[in-house]
């Protein structure tokens, strides 16, 4: 896999640089560790400020401003004439392929364009290759590494060596395997009650099923897996009952009408004159129980 190393830097009409013109321009050793050094106020800011904009589109100083105060208007000198901020990168790689040059420029609209002087054939997707941590290193991420804690101290090395990601990943997957954390959000324990619930009335259900088709059969079954041939043994019990003869279809008892053999076996029984003589019947036994 190729590395790529910074060979030089032109900027232009960018933050505090106005030079039009006459782009300020650095040169550095792809090989060696460089440093750039200058008296205050000099643009040493606006510098690695270039190459994070360049690279990520922003700028993390005027992205922490109030919205009241548009930040991103400051990106573009407002003294340049051309109102428009141009910077440049020269990359090297580590395998003697051609250098890269990648140049960024946005006008004051806030408009952001990427090209490639050097005719790269897609310079947006090799600056999107260059968005890792550990590619820029700023002074005040350094400093919080430094003051950190040493729990804290851990996650933001992981930052410094552009492990940010992974170390983000670790969390959530430390976050996910307890227990406790999974049962609150998702409400685990109220479904696997629901469940047991659920489990415990089939259960009862699948009893009775199993107790009247053997009452119906004669049978001895012992299980609801095999469906079929407890539908057909049914089937053919209830077949031989001539009140239900008519009614069953002899293919499947699932096709009997349970409301027309109900009032079948009603019918059957002496219907409402039935009904009457067990409702008299009641009433007798409650009277004859009174005290006179």
């Amino acid at each position: 896999m190729t590395r790529y190393f910074l060979k030089s830097l032109a900027i232009e009409g960018f933050r505090g640089i106005n030079n039009y013109g006459e782009p300020l321009v650095l040169r550095f050793r792809p090989d060696a560790i460089n440093s750039v050094h200058a008296p205050n106020g000099a643009g040493k800011s606006s510098i690695f400020e270039a190459i994070h904009f360049a690279i990520h589109g922003t700028v993390p100083r005027l992205q922490a401003l109030q919205d009241a105060e548009h930040g991103d208007s400051y990106i573009v000198n407002k003294f340049h004439p051309s109102q428009c901020a141009t910077i440049t990168l020269i990359f090297a790689s580590d395998d003697s392929t051609p250098d890269v040059a990648i140049t960024v420029t946005r006008n004051a609209a806030g408009q952001r364009r990427i090209t490639s002087p050097s005719n790269h054939a897609n310079p947006a997707e090799f600056v999107a290759t260059l968005k890792e941590d550990f590619v820029l290193v700023d002074y005040s991420r350094f400093a919080k590494f430094v003051d950190a804690s040493a729990l804290d101290r851990g996650r933001s090395f992981a930052s410094l060596v552009g492990l940010s990601r992974y170390s983000r990943l670790r969390r959530m997957l430390e976050g996910a395997k307890r227990t406790q954390n999974i049962n609150s959000d998702l409400g685990l324990s109220t479904l696997e009650t629901e469940v047991t619930t659920a489990t415990t009335a089939i259960g009862g259900i699948e009893r009775r099923i199993l107790a009247a088709h053997n009452d119906i059969t004669g049978g001895e079954a012992t299980s609801l897996e095999l469906t079929e041939p407890l539908k057909a043994a049914v089937t053919s019990a209830l077949a031989t009952v001539p009140l239900f003869k008519p009614l069953i279809d002899v293919r499947s008892v699932m096709n009997l009408d349970f409301d027309a053999a109900e009032k079948a076996v009603e019918q059957e029984e002496g219907g409402l004159a039935r009904k009457e003589l067990d409702t008299l019947t009641g009433t007798v036994s409650v009277l004859s129980a009174l005290a006179v």
